[in-house]
Order: structure tokens, then sequence, then C-alpha cells
């Protein structure tokens, strides 16, 4: 690979990359929103004990639940959402979005070597 292809490379991997973080944010800012209809407009929110329904965003943000409702909800949801967490490999946290970092993060170092080979003699 040359030096055009190789800086071509960089570039667009550094790109996809700020695109992809602006993605999480957006995800975040609209996950949260769609709790906060759930729960307000709606009236999706948890009043009793004996509500056994959980909100569809309400699921996916499942950590930023008040601690009243973790402990509310079914032992069969709870061992549900257990096997849906994220799996942890000695510190770390195995997720898509690492998984993506580190696709963009080895093309970004791949690319930085082709660079740097093709520009020594």
């Amino acid at each position: 690979m040359g030096l055009k292809e190789s800086a071509l490379l960089l570039a667009i991997t550094i790109g996809m990359y700020f695109a992809e973080r602006r993605n999480r944010v957006l995800f975040t800012q609209m996950s949260k929103r769609a709790m906060e209809i759930e729960r307000l407009h709606w009236n999706l929110n948890r009043r009793d004990s004996q509500d056994l329904s959980l909100p569809l965003f309400s699921r996916f943000r499942i950590n930023e639940l008040p601690e009243e409702i973790k402990k509310s909800l079914p032992e069969s949801l709870k061992e549900e959402m257990k096997k849906t967490k994220n799996r942890s490999l000695k510190r770390i946290t195995s997720s898509h979005s690492r998984g993506l970092d580190l696709v963009y993060g080895s093309i970004a170092l791949y690319a930085i070597f082709s660079i740097v080979q093709a520009l020594l003699p």
C-alpha cells in the first residue's frame, strides 16, 4: 500500500470514528428522552410493586433505573436481564462500542504503520 492510499485510509478511519462517537451520544440522548416520554406522557411508570411491566426503553437502560424499581422486578425478569448484561474479560468489558473501537483503532494503526513504512527507504 502506498503513501497516498495509507493517508486516505487513515483519514477515512478517523472520520468514521468521529461519526460513530456522535452516534453513541445521539443514542444515549434519544433513549433518555424516550424513557422520559414513557414515564411522563404515556404513564408507563411503575407505581406499585404489583405492576410487572417495564417499558421498552427502560429495559435498554436498566442501569439508570431507580433502585426501588430494580428490587421490585420479578425474578424471571432479573435473570433475563443478567443474561444480556455486558460480559467482561478481566476488567475489559465487551460491548458493541468496545468492538468498534478495536476495529477503528486497528485500522488506524495499520494505516500509520503503512505510512511509516512508505516514508522509510
